[in-house]
């Protein structure tokens, strides 16, 4: 192997130029393997068609078709054109990995993930809204893990004011991370705050100059409470509400999509869960349950319309 290469989000250098630069002229004559049919569109980037040609490779080998419509197969027309032996081995896998990527491009919101800890009961949280200990230190590494491949972790008001949590990947030295990990930039943090009210404590907020974090508020939120916000470091910005004065999670989704986010982890409580359920935009579920029996508990699909789980 010459060269290796990751896309680095949000729109960074496809993992084709990365692998190119790195193999250098030792490119020349070589076979190319990746995941996801190479673009032959300038968007954000320029084509990575264009690079694949020059740079000289003799054979591709891709995993599945780019699902974008501007590209899905005229990527391989252009390069069996400029005389590159192309094979698409359309495999189910490579499909798994470029869902999130998919559902980006197709339904213009991010792939969302969503996660939770319960107990044998099916409740989240205590009565008075504690939900930190329901699971172990194994699924909690875990969810280490899972905040290590997306590039999005949301919360709501209610979850950072009782949790204060960091939402922050915490991985044990020597773990491999993916290959443009920095402490900079690790998973965007979003809170959902209609009214932009959060305790000046959170460790969200006080993070927030060394740690990109980003808070929606209703867009009946008040200048001043944004403006405070915006004290700590943090990127505020206001989107519709629904019906009942909430955060619409839609308009949430649809706003961190067009910064270029494709892969969003909710770890919120009741509320947030239940709505994204409700809105139908949840793709996929993390689920650690506990052997545990608890009372008064909350039951996050309370607020969901069951028809659409």
């Amino acid at each position: 192997m010459v060269g290796q290469g990751a896309t680095a989000p949000p729109y960074g250098p496809h993992a084709e130029v990365e692998a190119l630069a790195m193999a250098g002229l030792e490119a020349r004559g070589a076979t190319l393997y990746v995941t996801l049919e190479p673009c032959c569109v300038t968007i954000h980037t320029p084509p990575c068609t264009d690079a694949i040609v020059t740079a000289g490779i003799q054979r591709l080998v891709m995993g599945t078709l780019d699902p974008n419509p501007l590209v899905a197969g005229r990527g391989i027309q252009q390069l069996r054109a400029a005389g590159i032996d192309v094979h698409c081995l359309d495999l189910k896998p490579a499909a798994l990995l470029v869902r999130p990527f998919a559902t980006f491009i197709t339904q213009q919101r991010p792939y969302v993930t969503a996660k939770w800890a319960m107990t044998l009961d099916g409740k989240l949280a205590t009565h008075t809204g504690d939900a930190r200990w329901i699971s172990g230190p194994q699924s909690r590494a875990l969810v280490h893990d899972l905040r290590d491949r997306v590039d999005a972790i949301l919360v709501g008001a209610q979850t950072a004011s009782l949790d204060n949590p960091q939402l922050t990947v915490r991985i044990p030295c020597g773990t491999p991370v993916q290959l443009y990990r920095t402490p900079r930039s690790g998973p965007l943090r979003v809170v959902l705050a209609t009214r932009g009210q959060l305790p000046e404590h959170l460790t969200l907020l006080q993070s927030a100059l060394s740690t990109h974090t980003c808070i929606i508020v209703g867009e009946t939120c008040s200048p001043e409470q944004i403006q405070t916000l915006e004290s700590y470091g943090a990127s505020v910005y206001p989107v519709a509400v629904d019906d009942n004065n909430r955060i619409d999670i839609t308009a949430a989704l649809q706003l961190l999509a067009r910064q270029g986010y494709m892969h969003v982890l909710i770890e919120g409580g009741a509320e947030i869960l239940g709505s994204a359920f409700a809105q139908c935009c949840v793709d996929h579920v993390a689920v650690f349950i506990a052997p545990k029996l608890l009372e008064e508990l909350l039951l996050f699909l309370q607020s969901a319309d069951k028809d659409n789980v």
